[in-house]
């Protein structure tokens, strides 16, 4: 490191390490740059940090405790005259599908194509668009079948008044096709170089997958879930979550009549509340075939009265796909985006692509995120 009597430190913008210290100035170069010793990046020597606090690089990245799950649950139980078993059953069923949902990794990747990281990185924003609209068509239809099939396994037994509440239920909060009310979503990997993701979502092998601080996702209104693929854990899911209520109601049926339920709003309560877990499991539930994705999902609920204004709208095919663009940062203290690592496709021109790459990230604010090239055997 550099040191001399003047009054001028140099420290890199990228990771915060002191490259020269009490200079008085520097030379006249042309083009200088320096090399900073802990992340070997190459830095201008008049460029200042675009931010006011070091933001941090992937080498940063520890195993701490990923942010505790966001649950969006009914609350209208709370004014039963049976509110304090009501939340037993679902203080249950909400630790039973926690235990689903561990192991959240460091980093998210999402595969994408070149032209719409230059829109990521020019907006400071990525899309998440409504769950109907996705790539996938049988995907709600899987989930919804599921949870069908394991509900009618105990419409075949159940009282009346069990009857009603499964009725009233109606399986999950919003039909697909509803304008009232939706689900925006953006999908994530664990994996930065898989050769099925270059193939369906990185253009081919041409595209870029760009690794997120997975932790860095805490909004409160965002919904952070890992989907499964295990279809005897979707089916238990489903069968103990039908099995808690049907318990519970019989219980409750024993000191009211259905009437009186409906007065005391029990019976209101129990169904939206057995909806709201019902719709945990229809976005979260995938076909066993899709597996290798390893996906993650941000998921923002929505409805029309409230979200009108911000929902956007882009053109696909005979479509218009509803879509809303997300941002974490306020680009002063930190990034739009908890960006860390970009990989690139297996290209044909990997040097040129970097080199590009590089530049566009310095230009948008995000000169500390690392670039590297995939290893996957991919002709493009």
């Amino acid at each position: 490191m550099l040191s001399g009597s003047g009054d001028i430190n140099l420290v890199c913008s990228r990771c915060g390490n002191p490259i020269a210290t009490h200079m008085e100035g520097f030379p006249p170069y042309i083009n200088a740059v320096a090399k900073c010793s802990k992340c070997d990046v190459s830095l201008h020597l008049n460029k200042a940090s675009k931010y006011t606090v070091r933001t941090p690089m992937l080498a940063d990245l520890e195993d701490d405790v990923p942010p505790a799950l966001h649950f969006r649950t009914d609350n209208m139980f709370k004014t039963t005259p049976e509110s304090h078993l009501i939340e037993d059953v679902a203080d249950r069923l909400t630790k039973n599908f926690s235990d689903t949902q561990t192991e959240r990794p460091r980093l998210f990747y999402h595969y994408t194509s070149v032209e719409a990281l230059y829109s990521i990185l020019s907006k400071g924003a990525i899309w998440a668009s409504d769950i109907a609209f996705l790539n996938d068509s049988s995907e709600l239809s899987y989930a919804s079948d599921l949870i069908t099939s394991v509900t009618n396994e105990f419409e075949k037994e159940a009282s009346p008044e069990f009857l009603e509440l499964l009725k009233r239920a109606g399986g999950s909060a919003t039909e697909p096709t509803s304008a009232a009310s939706g689900y925006l979503v953006c999908c994530f990997c664990v994996d930065g170089d898989l050769l099925s993701q270059w193939r369906a979502y990185g253009d081919g092998g041409k595209g870029i997958a760009l690794g997120f601080d997975a932790h860095d996702f805490s909004v409160p209104e965002l919904l952070v879930r890992r989907v499964l693929y295990n279809e005897q854990q979707q089916s238990e899911l489903v069968r103990n979550t039908l099995r808690e209520f049907r318990d519970l109601f019989k219980n409750i049926c024993t000191r009211y009549t259905a009437s009186e339920m409906d007065a005391n709003k029990t019976l209101p309560a129990l169904s939206s509340l057995l909806r709201s877990f019902m719709t945990e499991y229809s976005f979260t539930f995938k076909h066993p075939a899709f597996a290798e994705e390893k996906e993650w999902r941000i998921i923002v609920p929505y409805d029309r009265s409230e979200w009108l204004g911000r929902i956007r709208f882009r053109p696909s095919k005979s479509l218009l796909i509803p879509y809303t663009m997300m941002a974490f940062g306020d680009h002063v203290d930190k990034p739009h985006l908890p960006l860390l690592q970009l990989v690139h496709g297996p290209t044909l021109h990997p040097e040129l692509l970097k080199k590009s790459l590089h530049l566009l990230l310095e230009q948008k604010g995000y000169e500390h995120v690392e670039v590297r090239g995939s290893s996957a055997p991919l002709r493009v």
